[in-house]
């Protein structure tokens, strides 16, 4: 569908029209944007199941509708930091995948992930368990050291 056909029924479309666009995988994150503005929480709801809509677009739709936060931090375009906060046993199979590629997992990670979110219980986050897998240095310490070096 040309962008300009989109962005008139995404505006001007009655409800069916503007599910119809809202769901489309192949319209512009323009067109998807302008839509999170839809009064129908069923319109901007459609573009946060899209599979194409960009972690930029979840982003805005996060600021605009902020209870949807949960549906925004599982889906597969959310934003590494969305995802770090999901709690590690809500994860399915794509959401690794996703992840896994986002952080460069090696194979020897992935499993090593998997075993840190058995051990650490059904609280912990993804980040949390990750965490445990590649420790990520301490900005402070960082600082620190920099600052002792010199």
């Amino acid at each position: 569908m040309p962008e300009e056909v989109a962005f008139y029924f995404a505006e001007n479309g009655d409800l069916g029209h503007r599910y119809g666009v809202a769901s489309n995988e192949r319209v512009s994150q323009h067109v998807l944007r302008k839509l999170l503005d839809d009064l129908e929480s069923g319109v901007w709801g459609s573009v946060l199941m899209n599979r194409a809509t960009s972690t930029e677009t979840l982003e805005i739709a996060a600021s605009l509708h902020p209870g949807s936060e949960s549906v925004i931090n599982n889906h597969l375009n959310a934003s590494l930091e969305r995802m770090r906060n999901l709690r590690g046993i809500q994860v399915v199979g794509s959401q690794f995948q996703v992840f896994f590629e986002r952080v460069k997992a090696t194979d020897s990670e992935q499993v090593l992930l998997h075993r840190a979110i058995d051990e650490l219980g059904d609280r912990a986050t993804l980040g949390a368990a990750w965490d445990t897998v590649r420790r990520t240095p301490q900005i402070k310490g960082i600082a620190r050291e920099c600052t002792l070096s010199t």
